[in-house]
């Protein structure tokens, strides 16, 4: 039984992981470093909306604003300073839909790209907030692992078809190779479960994938993934992602939840993501807004 109607560079180049349909593919190997990590959830992580229309989705309160015609909203809609000015200065730089999160869990200092067809905005926690592409955002103590906040951005395509086949592949490859089990998680969630040896002799998890309504959700990278899985379903209780087919991939690497969203729209892909916390991307993805200049 599925959750019905749940809307789911050194450096710089593990955080392109965050952006890029088709990055962060992992060959499944059988060794694995294993550290400990201890993190908190941001004091800024927004109260979630008390509205639930159905019963069968109570706990994953309604993005009214996120519909498939992208209509404007009528209704001013506020956003954090930092993500106003990043998508004023988009306005006349690409044809992609300007959608952000009205809520950053740590951020205050962005890198931003554009094409004609795409944006894409990079978020840090610096020790000072930097003006958008500042000589200083990247670098030193602006642009360290621990220092990659969230990112949000969205690209347009010919056509849904196209917008779909970019959305990214598993994560981990050889699957197919490899025992695997059916297991619950809350709310009687099916999860297919892969192991690198027996899992009755306590094989190692390699990846878990379940179905959150049109979502996609994998986990998958080092130990602890079920415990990991299960933290996954509690955030999405309280959070609820867009009413679009989607996917979700959280690496539960040494140092936290890396995680990264990709969600299509008729001909628009849009993401989002955060290292660290996965509860912080999808409290970015769950708070994307259309934007108006």
């Amino acid at each position: 039984m599925h959750r019905k109607g749940l809307p789911v560079t050194s450096f710089m180049a593990i955080a392109a992981v965050l952006w890029l349909p088709g990055c962060g593919m992992h060959v499944y190997h059988t060794s694995t470093s294993v550290h400990s990590h201890n993190s908190s959830l941001a004091q800024s992580t927004p109260t979630p909306s008390a509205s639930s229309p159905a019963k069968e989705s109570q706990s994953h309160p309604t993005l009214k604003n996120h519909t498939a015609s992208h209509t404007p909203q009528t209704s001013k809609v506020s956003f954090p300073p930092l993500v106003a000015t990043i998508l004023s200065g988009m306005a006349g730089t690409t044809h992609a839909s300007l959608w952000g999160p009205t809520v950053l869990p740590r951020g205050n200092s962005a890198k931003t790209s554009s094409t004609f067809g795409q944006f894409s905005a990079q978020i840090f926690a610096c020790p000072t907030a930097e003006p958008v592409n500042g000589p200083k955002v990247g670098q030193l103590n602006c642009g360290t692992m621990a220092s990659f906040a969230e990112s949000f951005g969205s690209s347009v395509y010919s056509n849904n078809n196209a917008a779909r086949e970019t959305l990214p592949p598993p994560p981990v490859s050889g699957l197919s190779a490899l025992p695997q089990t059916t297991q619950f998680l809350p709310g009687h969630l099916k999860a297919v479960r892969w192991y690198s040896g027996n899992p009755a002799n306590s094989g190692t998890t390699v990846a878990i994938k379940w179905q959150e309504g049109d979502w996609t959700v994998w986990v998958y990278g080092g130990t602890g993934l079920w415990n990991t899985a299960l933290m996954v379903t509690r955030e999405l209780e309280r959070y609820r992602l867009p009413a679009h087919l989607g996917i979700m991939i959280v690496d539960a690497a040494p140092d936290g939840q890396h995680t990264s969203l990709a969600w299509v729209v008729g001909n628009t892909v849009y993401r989002a993501g955060a290292m660290h916390q996965s509860l912080h991307a999808i409290v970015v993805a769950a708070s994307m807004k259309n934007f108006s200049s």
